[in-house]
This record gives structure tokens, C-alpha cells and sequence, in this order.
């Protein structure tokens, strides 16, 4: 756990985007979006990058991404099963 609305935030691991059609692990072309508690999903503003031999999809959300007590982070492309994270933060882990 991390603090929230924290202006210099670790990247979380969302995890592997596969191809439906044969199993491939994504590397390029995931996209990301966020949903906070209460809020409406967008598209994500923070970094995305992948693990050079996981293929694992990180995400490091934005300052505003994290001003909520939970939020879910969705990597997904076309033809593939999404992966998701869900963060939670304790209201007390507030960063000024």
C-alpha cells in the first residue's frame, strides 16, 4: 500500500493481455483504462510499459488517478482478455 494522491506513485502490475485466437502474450498496443470508486471509467493518463520478458503490463497512474479510496486499472486490446487491478488505499494514507 502506498499513499493516496501521492504525487510520486510506484507502477502497478496489472498483468498479461493474451490473444483469444492463440495464446500470445501482448507487448505493444494495450491500452488502459481507470475506474475510480464512485467515478466514471477513462482512458488512462498515467505511464503503461511492459516487462521485458513477462510481457506483464505495469501501469503508473497519474496523482489524480489515486485522489479516490479504491480504483480499478483495466489493460485490454482487441481480440485479447483484458487484465485488471484493483488498488485501495486507507483514507488515512492521504499524501499532502
Amino acid at each position: 500500500m502506498y499513499p493516496r494522491n501521492s504525487a510520486s506513485l510506484p507502477r502497478i502490475s496489472v498483468g498479461a493481455v493474451v490473444q483469444i485466437s492463440d495464446g500470445a502474450v501482448q507487448t505493444a498496443g494495450v491500452s488502459i483504462v481507470v475506474r475510480p470508486e464512485g467515478g466514471a471509467e477513462t482512458a488512462g493518463a498515467g505511464t503503461l510499459s511492459y516487462g521485458a520478458t513477462s510481457g506483464i503490463v505495469y501501469y503508473t497512474p497519474t496523482q489524480a488517478e489515486t485522489d479516490f479510496t479504491a480504483f480499478v486499472v483495466v489493460a485490454y486490446k482487441a481480440g485479447c482478455i483484458p487484465a485488471e487491478k484493483a488498488c485501495y488505499w486507507a483514507v488515512s494514507d492521504t499524501q499532502g
